[in-house]
């Protein structure tokens, strides 16, 4: 199996998080990120699956003034992977913030790209799940979870994303 995820929504985050390169801003040091949202253990129940050590976004400067941060598992047998981006408005950069980045726009940017994607009420503030991309986003107050998934069939992606979803939202709530 091919594992992919979006490079056009990654290319997209990278054009937003490119405005902030070159800024002075201090960073925040010690902030949550995306490989604590979701546990490795957490990801091998969801997926029903072994998986290796989590790959973490760098601590690259743009990734930290854009309160951004992202993490990845695969299985062992590489049949299945789940990737995970967390940005929270609160570690967002002024300087970015004043280009109107934040975990609520990106949010609206989801729904606004994937008008046929299913609403799912019963998580976080809004939760939005689009079946072709196989990603759920999470807004729980002012952060944003995204969930990646890819598994065969790709039919079980919701379920996966919607396990993790949950134990996310948990979890961003008492980081606040």
């Amino acid at each position: 199996m091919s594992l992919r995820f979006s490079a056009g929504r990654a290319a997209t985050v990278a054009l937003v998080l490119c405005s902030a390169c070159g800024s002075n801003e201090r960073v925040v040091p010690d902030r949550l990120t995306a490989c604590e949202v979701v546990t490795a253990r957490e990801v091998a129940k969801a997926l029903g699956r072994t998986v290796t050590a989590p790959t973490e976004s760098s601590a690259a400067a743009t990734d930290q003034l854009a309160g951004r941060s992202g993490c990845a598992w695969s299985s062992r047998d590489e049949s299945a992977a789940v990737l995970v981006e967390l940005v929270r408005t609160k570690d967002v950069a002024r300087s970015v913030r004043r280009t109107g980045f934040s975990a609520a726009a990106r949010f609206q940017a989801a729904v606004t790209d994937n008008p046929t994607a299913e609403s799912i009420d019963s998580l976080g503030d809004r939760a939005l799940f689009a079946v072709g991309a196989s990603q759920l986003w999470l807004l729980v107050d002012d952060d944003l979870v995204i969930f990646e998934v890819a598994v065969t069939p790709t039919s079980g992606a919701r379920d996966v994303a919607l396990h993790l979803a949950a134990t996310a939202e948990s979890r961003l709530q008492r980081a606040d």
